[in-house]
């Protein structure tokens, strides 16, 4: 009940299964495409060293625990194959817990192969298989055929990633230097103006408090005359014309 607001779980597993199915057969087809171009024909490439031991020892750690952990998920009911082909089985209408009758070990195994998705996954797997076969081993292919000019809109638009990278940087030029652009003249006239316009009306200020101060003692007596007289003046003022004290 927690997932109905998300939709129908039977429509949710079919599409998971479909997705999964056209998976299967893309990764089949690519990954023997990539197989045969190396393999077979005729060499296209120059000869390579052997990895240094520091990077082949720890792939080939990489590659045994790969190739036989799957095996440990036998052991567990709710995970592993048992899991994903109960999801599977529920996606398609059966009762939960009917379709798979059996725990751990080889009965699993043997399950799998009873499964209908087994061998619709297997069937487009060994199509991919062929058609990389067909394409890169059985019929030579012409290099030049696969030019970008010599074909379609769809075969280009997918050989340019779809024009992602383009877009990607035209959104970061455009958009990207713009903004930034903005900013910078932000925080240089703005940012950078307020600091520096304070700082450089302290220091004016204190250059020109400087100019005062001679080191001279007389200028400071000076100076402490006429303090005094402007004061008296003040005063002066004061009592002639506001009445006296």
């Amino acid at each position: 009940p927690y997932h109905h607001g998300f939709g129908d779980a039977g429509t949710i597993f079919l599409i998971l299964f479909i997705l999964g199915m056209i998976t299967a057969f893309m990764t089949a087809f690519y990954m023997f495409r990539m197989w045969f171009m190396t393999f077979c024909g005729k060499e296209r490439g120059h000869c390579h060293g052997e990895s240094p031991y520091n990077m082949s020892v720890p792939l080939i750690i990489l590659a045994v625990f790969a190739t036989l952990s799957g095996l440990l998920m036998l052991a567990f009911k709710s995970f592993g194959t048992y899991g994903i082909l109960e999801s599977l089985a529920v996606g398609f209408g059966l009762p939960a817990g009917m379709s798979l009758p059996f725990h751990t070990g080889g009965e699993t195994i043997v399950q799998i192969f009873k499964e209908i998705p087994t061998y619709v996954a297997l069937v487009l797997a060994v199509a991919g298989i062929g058609i990389a076969y067909k394409l890169y081993v059985a019929t030579p292919y012409d290099e030049e055929a696969f030019k970008p000019e010599n074909h379609g809109a769809l075969y280009n638009f997918n050989a340019k990633r779809h024009y992602f990278p383009e877009l990607y940087n035209w959104i970061s030029w455009k958009f990207g230097a713009g903004i930034a652009g903005i900013v910078n003249a932000f925080d240089k006239h703005v940012i950078d103006g307020t600091v520096n316009g304070l700082s450089n009306s302290a220091c004016g200020g204190g250059d020109g408090l400087s100019a005062i101060q001679t080191g001279y003692v007389r200028d400071y007596a000076g100076l402490i005359v006429v303090g005094v007289l402007a004061i008296l003046a003040i005063f002066a003022l004061i009592f002639l014309y506001g009445g006296g004290f």
